[in-house]
């Protein structure tokens, strides 16, 4: 077993018990992002088998200061997003699947078609790709002993942290919406705990939508039709308790709502 494959396999088991660790072995610790994508892929492929499901497009990570700030990184990471945890609001989510219940309130787009091979994206180009814009939470959580070891490496060999994702209503065009300006409020239990807008995340959720197609390529992927992104915590972060109601509102896009 080579070291992608013992620190693929340390991951899985981490996620598959629900356990943590203090932190990866010490001879793993030194990987850097090109190898990290290689052990996320590797755990993908794990999971995807264990969990007989497939996957249904990518999570943005690290998208605003206070994310990288708190994961020691200095840009952007990507993760997969599995069909076995993609959820409708309203839902009602057990905590017991959880090591932690760290709430981001993200916009997510559905692609309208493949990006094509070879063309840089901005994000202007990369909104004539988008079908929809979606208001969704993304839940994260990790399997470390604190957020202070985390680094660009560990965040993306562990599929960059992602537990699962929720979607409000998709709105199928983006006339008309100032994206970075758009405001989202975050509640728990009904009283205001956070709020932000769109710029947080890369100065524009379609600035992150254009990073990853970017970036994909590198790794012999790419953006495909059909496929959603979401793109990362247009706020800071809140961890949610047991028995709360967590309502995401994105104002003319809709709400989203986990009852844990």
């Amino acid at each position: 077993m080579n070291d992608i494959e013992r620190y693929a396999t340390f991951n899985f088991q981490l996620r598959q018990t629900n356990q943590t660790a203090d932190d990866v072995p010490a001879d793993l610790s030194t990987f850097d992002t090109d190898a990290a994508y290689a052990v996320q892929d590797l755990l993908v492929t794990k999971l995807s088998k264990a969990w007989d499901t497939t996957t249904f497009g990518y999570k943005i990570g690290c998208t605003s200061e206070g994310a990288q700030q708190l994961l020691n990184t200095d840009g952007p990471v990507y993760g997969r997003m599995f069909n076995s945890s993609r959820f409708v609001s309203p839902v009602a989510i057990d905590p017991k699947n959880y090591t932690m219940m760290v709430i981001e309130p993200e916009f997510a787009f559905e692609m309208a078609e493949d990006v094509p091979s070879g063309a840089v994206q901005t994000a202007d180009t990369i909104a004539n790709l988008v079908a929809a814009v979606i208001p969704s939470i993304e839940v994260v959580h990790h399997h470390l002993g604190g957020w202070d070891v985390f680094d660009a490496p560990r965040v993306i060999a562990d599929n960059a942290i992602h537990a699962c994702w929720v979607s409000g209503s998709p709105t199928h065009s983006l006339q008309g919406l100032d994206l970075p300006t758009h405001p989202v409020t975050l509640y728990a239990d009904g009283a205001e705990v956070s709020s932000g807008r769109g710029e947080i995340a890369l100065g524009n959720p379609l600035n992150a939508l254009a990073w990853i197609a970017n970036i994909l390529p590198k790794y012999g992927k790419r953006l495909k039709a059909g496929e959603i992104v979401t793109t990362g915590v247009c706020m800071p972060v809140y961890p949610a308790q047991s028995g709360q109601l967590i309502k995401a509102d994105f104002g003319s896009l809709g709400t989203v709502e986990i009852q844990f």
